[in-house]
């Protein structure tokens, strides 16, 4: 596993990413098995054509997202009309034992603050996808030094002022609770995306990580 510390992108915020464009799809396609694929937090699809483009007619691809994401969603079935999309939540999700062969999950598992949702969610996403398909996620990331097995809850300011609760990772805490749920994790990578909100820029943290379901049961 390749655990890349310093090497920090930059973007601006907003749109496709630039590391699932760039590494990310390279390495869903060195994984990739025929058959359908998942947007899971497809948002408004700024990264359903890359989906698009690794299966090139070989399956289904699917956007799902939280029904809080609605007039989201609706934008981007009305841009992809060969898009199958779902609503629901990602812990419980609506296909079958082993029916994916790929599935993106960027910037979501952070938001599931409530005991237990994570392990769900990660037995969940390993339920649904095939052995060695490739998992590609991002999390929020906080100080990699930080000895943490686990992510913590943290409470951030954006530049209003206004608050949010999240679960923040350490490279530490992505590796072992992927593990844990039965993923081989390949590599993790420190994304620094910038943006602004009305006006004034922030800048958030995020680690992508690159990584395949294993072939032994789910240990919760």
């Amino acid at each position: 596993m390749e655990w890349t510390k310093q090497n920090v992108r930059r973007r601006n915020f907003g749109g496709t990413s630039e590391y699932v464009a760039g590494p990310g799809l390279a390495f869903l396609k060195n994984h990739y098995q025929v058959g359908a694929v998942a947007d899971i937090g497809v948002w408004d699809g700024r990264n359903l054509p890359l989906l698009v483009k690794l299966v090139e007619e070989r399956g289904v691809v699917y956007g799902y997202d939280h029904p809080e994401a609605e007039p989201a969603v609706l934008e981007a079935s009305i841009r992809f009309p060969g898009v199958s999309f779902k609503m629901g939540e990602i812990i419980a999700l609506p296909f079958n034992n082993g029916e994916l062969s790929a599935v993106l999950c960027w910037r979501v598992l952070h938001n599931l603050t409530a005991p237990g949702q994570l392990d769900v969610a990660l037995r969940e996403l390993y339920r649904v996808l095939k052995i060695d398909a490739p998992l590609l996620i991002a999390v929020r990331a906080f100080n990699q030094e930080r000895p943490w097995s686990r992510p913590m809850l943290l409470e951030t300011k954006n530049p209003l002022g206004v608050c949010r609760t999240d679960l923040c990772f350490t490279g530490s805490a992505c590796e072992v609770v992927l593990s844990n749920a039965g993923f081989k994790v390949k590599n993790i990578q420190l994304l620094c995306e910038e943006g602004t909100s009305d006006g004034l820029p922030y800048e958030n943290k995020y680690w992508a990580i690159n990584c395949v379901r294993g072939g032994r049961c789910y240990v919760g």
